[in-house]
């Protein structure tokens, strides 16, 4: 995959993987997804000892412990993948990869698992309340409730669901065509999620 190595690949899908867990947890957190779902309870159990050991500061219904845990995963993701293609820890010092590199990934990554959820969330839909529905519902709910007001169902149909599809991917399109005006040198790395 884009002419990286494997090991180089998988080692970023395991952060990768990582940080979506601590993202689902500060999510689950901020819009009360009940504790007892199962889901979002094995989601407290598997982020709970980073979680203690940074101090489990919450304010205002908010981890901060959490968030901190996704900056610290983003730094051993690239010194890893830095040390594993041998380029020199120097070229991290840069600020185009110290700051906006690892703010790109976090709002295009964010935006990438809310479309994950909201996807399973609308083909959970058809089937019924389940466990993973109940998990879903809840983190979605706040913005499909508000884009519900403007745009209300047509007969059976919630349009509220494309009409959030298309605002991320335009968000996503504005957002990456700002970056390439403020860093040009960042179009390497821009459409792609493993580094």
């Amino acid at each position: 995959m884009y002419g990286l190595p494997f090991s180089v690949v998988f080692y970023g899908w395991i952060i990768n993987i990582l940080i979506t867990v601590f993202m689902l947890r500060i999510w689950c957190q901020s819009c009360g997804v009940s504790i007892y779902n199962p889901i979002a309870s094995y989601i407290l159990q598997i982020t709970k000892p980073p979680v203690n050991l940074l101090g489990n500061r919450v304010v205002s219904g908010v981890n901060l412990s959490a968030m901190a845990a996704i900056p610290i995963l983003l730094a051993v993701k690239y010194i890893g993948i830095y040390l594993l293609l041998d380029i020199p820890l120097e070229a991290l010092v840069h600020p185009v990869y110290c700051f906006f590199k690892p703010l790109i990934f976090i709002i295009r990554y964010t935006g990438m698992v809310f479309l994950m959820v909201l996807i399973i969330d609308a083909l959970l839909s058809w089937f019924g309340s389940n466990t993973v529905s109940q998990f879903t519902r809840p983190l979605t709910n706040p913005i499909s409730e508000v884009l519900r007001k403007f745009i209300p169902p047509i007969g059976m149909i919630d349009i509220s669901f494309i009409v959030i599809l298309i605002l991320l991917q335009v968000a996503d399109y504005l957002a990456a065509q700002m970056l390439l005006k403020i860093a040009p040198d960042m179009a390497g790395f821009l459409w792609t999620l493993v580094i």
